[in-house]
């Protein structure tokens, strides 16, 4: 199957779209924020962050019910930046800005 033909995941898009909402966020947001900010169902908002809470990829404040990005997201950068080959990705920048821009 084309890459173009796969359907994605509806709940690995929405988990997602949540995290990549909430690293744009310093204080955070509570599961209704979320939900109402997103579009998202009240379901699948609360399914979503608990299990990303549980997992360690987001962090609940405690004090006033706002989730934030957890620590797991920072071993995992940690892990892309390990095996990020710095080499390879210069050479294929290089050779990028050395082909032909074709109009």
């Amino acid at each position: 199957m084309s890459e173009a033909k796969r359907c994605p995941v509806p709940a690995i898009e929405r988990a997602l779209t949540l995290l990549q909402f909430l690293g744009q966020s310093k204080s955070g947001f509570s599961t209704s924020e979320i939900k109402r900010r997103l579009g998202l169902p009240k379901s699948s908002t609360y399914l979503i962050v608990e299990t990303l809470e549980k997992r360690g990829f987001l962090q609940k404040n405690r004090q006033n019910g706002r989730y934030s990005l957890g620590l797991k997201l920072i071993a995992l950068s940690r892990h892309a930046i390990e095996n990020l080959d710095l080499r390879e990705q210069v050479e294929t920048g290089i050779r990028n800005l050395k082909s032909p821009v074709i109009p």
